[in-house]
């Protein structure tokens, strides 16, 4: 009995994770950017880690955790919406899951 329960949550789990995923990647790269992304993606345009740290977060207030992140994610991906979204769908769908 207890295998059948398990099986049937397992079931669903990926059936919301599923959903989930499928309402968070849509749209996800048809949209502009919003003013929040463009104003992290315009404190990314530095030449060295350094930089960023003194002129990018230091000025900004913010944690500096997610403009590190972006800088060299988009180094490696791009800055399109669709690049500059998606670790952000995915985390948000790993959200989901815990």
């Amino acid at each position: 009995m207890r295998n059948k329960d398990e099986s049937r949550t397992t079931f669903i789990l990926i059936i919301i994770l599923i959903a989930a995923f499928t309402l968070r990647i849509i749209h996800l790269g048809s949209f502009s950017l919003s003013n929040d992304e463009l104003s992290a993606l315009s404190r990314l345009r530095f030449d060295s880690f350094h930089d960023l740290v003194i002129n990018g977060f230091y000025i900004d207030g913010h944690p500096g955790g997610i403009q590190v992140f972006l800088f060299y994610w988009t180094k490696l991906f791009g800055n399109s919406p669709f690049s500059v979204r998606l670790p952000f769908v995915l985390m948000g769908v790993g959200a989901v899951f815990f």
